[in-house]
């Protein structure tokens, strides 16, 4: 048996390849797209995509062999959080196949011609070139709190990782996680000890691990630096009602995570958003509301590496000034209109020289990047633009 182009109805960018050649019991297809890329691509017509020790197998193949993983599915298919997080971190695409017969980016709704265009197409800067079903309202059932938390630990034995996960659940659900693992769902009763001892086995590479609560849905990775530990964790939060006086409440209880943390620890970074969207934390084929970015920790590394004037800072953005007094971080608070939050941030990043602050931050100045990159809002930036950019009437532009 063969997949490829031996039919009219075959992908373009698609060659013959024995099945048995596939190298993977789940891959469905390979292909080279014309920029040269090698592909691989499952299949599924589930309605939940979980990163189940099958998906996490070939995606750790694929990466290994220089193969781009592609995940083809129809519009019924919802990922998990931290299927999506994994699959966009591994350099994986994600091809919907429509009803009508079409094809289209399931992570920004472009229109595609054939597979290799998920990668091979730059992001939609224009409605037009956009899937009509793809602009299909996702219900608002609750308001996501999404927050991006890298702290640096010093090298040794006593780090423990999970704080930051912990603290954001137990401030806005009221109890700590319930489970944690490498493979979805996940199924080990939460315990920071355990986490951090199998983190530790993969070392000195970068591992990830899936963390779980009811209304919770987190990655936590870690990776020993020059610095020593890194710790950066995802956290996506079903915390209620987009009401206004809910919304401050939140941002209240979350800038207190962000101080204790300058206090007890050494934060680099720390990015909180929201938005209205599903309560179950599943990504929809659909688009969904623009996230609007509510604070913004920077860690005292950035602010002694800049020699920055805190007190200026504080006088200039309204920052609050955080931490230790020898070593204070800075804590700002962007605002709640989409747009204005947007630009907000964005003049706050202008500050920083990019390769410097990528020097300070380590591997979370990339987890920033990507956090403002994925952003509905941000079409018309790119994670290129980060953060060297100022403020313009129109919006941000490069600099």
């Amino acid at each position: 048996m063969t997949i490829g182009d031996g039919s009219a109805s075959s992908d373009a960018g698609t060659r013959e390849v024995p099945i048995s050649g596939l190298g993977h019991p789940l891959a469905d297809r390979v292909g080279t797209a014309q920029d040269g890329t090698d592909w691989t691509a499952i299949e599924t017509r589930s309605r939940v995509v979980w990163f189940n020790p099958g998906r996490a197998n070939l995606l750790a193949m694929a990466v290994q062999g220089g193969r781009r993983p592609v995940l083809i599915s129809d519009e019924q298919s919802l990922l998990t959080a931290g299927f999506a997080r994994m699959w966009r971190e591994g350099g994986g695409s994600w091809v919907i196949r429509e009803a009508a017969g079409g094809l289209r980016n399931g992570f920004d709704g472009r229109r595609l011609d054939e597979i290799p265009d998920a990668w091979t197409l730059a992001p939609p800067s224009a409605v037009e070139e956009m899937a009509v079903n793809y602009l299909r309202p996702v219900p608002a059932e609750t308001l996501q709190i999404s927050a991006t938390i890298a702290l640096r630990h010093r090298a040794g034995r006593s780090a423990v990782l999970g704080g930051p996960v912990t603290a954001v659940s137990e401030s806005l659900l009221g109890r700590p996680p319930r489970s944690w693992g490498p493979h979805e769902p996940v199924s080990r009763p939460w315990d920071r000890a355990e986490l951090t001892e199998l983190v530790r086995q993969q070392m000195p590479n970068e591992a990830t691990v899936l963390v779980a609560g009811e209304g919770l849905a987190a990655t936590v990775s870690a990776q020993r630096t020059d610095h020593g530990l890194e710790e950066i964790t995802r956290i996506l939060v079903s915390a209620g009602s987009p009401d206004p006086a809910e919304l401050a409440e939140i941002r209240s209880r979350l800038s207190g995570v962000l101080a204790r943390l300058a206090e007890t620890a050494m934060p680099l970074i720390g990015l909180v958003l929201a938005r209205p969207g599903r309560r179950d934390l599943l990504f929809p084929p659909f688009l969904q509301a623009a996230a609007v970015p509510l604070t913004l920790l920077v860690g005292a590394p950035a602010v002694r590496s800049f020699g920055l004037d805190v007190v200026a800072l504080r006088d200039r953005y309204g920052a609050q000034i955080v931490g230790r007094p020898r070593i204070p971080a800075l804590l700002v608070e962007l605002g709640s209109e989409g747009v204005q939050a947007w630009r907000r941030l964005d003049e706050v990043l202008s500050g920083f020289d990019r390769e410097r602050l990528g020097e300070a931050l380590g591997m979370s100045a990339g987890a920033l990047s990507a956090a403002r990159a994925e952003q509905p809002s941000a079409w018309h930036t790119s994670a290129d633009d980060l953060p060297n950019q100022e403020s313009t009437e129109d919006g941000p532009r490069a600099v």
